[in-house]
């Protein structure tokens, strides 16, 4: 069920409430990439979703955590990958933590700078090295043929 605006009241958990107001104070908050996957008097769980992963945020009235699970398995496995993000009493100061955990989770790492020795950029800015499309069609499939004799 996505979450509209005006269904905000119909969340049971007091604290479920409290989950969606915290949301959408942040710019760019839209309701309708929230989807409450519990509402119930005692649970309060929502599902957010990126490109890579889904974020289950889950609220009780006491307690307030997140899980990160990938949305496709790895090449050769059939299972997704998860991990526990940040969890506590139900704080603001835990959502916070949740929300800062979620973003580093979706970064990526910066690589750094290839410090290449002078010789390989000799090999770099030399044209002769680079093959044509056609030389490298017609190598490989001489190999192919010497391959099959």
């Amino acid at each position: 069920m996505t979450v509209r605006l005006s269904d905000v009241d119909a969340i049971q958990l007091k604290n479920g409430k409290q989950l969606i107001e915290w949301l959408s104070r942040f710019s760019f908050f839209s309701p309708k990439k929230i989807n409450i996957v519990t509402n119930s008097e005692s649970r309060f769980r929502i599902h957010i979703y990126t490109d890579r992963n889904v974020y289950a945020i889950s609220a009780t009235n006491t307690y307030l955590g997140c899980t990160a699970a990938t949305r496709t398995p790895r090449p050769g496995e059939k299972h997704t990958r998860g991990n526990d993000l940040p969890d506590g009493n139900f704080l603001e100061e835990t959502f916070i933590r949740i929300l800062g955990a979620i973003l580093f989770y979706e970064l990526k790492d910066v690589v750094k700078p290839i410090q290449r020795l002078p010789d390989e950029m000799e090999e770099i800015k030399r044209p002769e090295k680079i093959m044509s499309t056609k030389t490298f069609y017609d190598r490989l499939s001489s190999f192919v043929q010497s391959d099959k004799e």
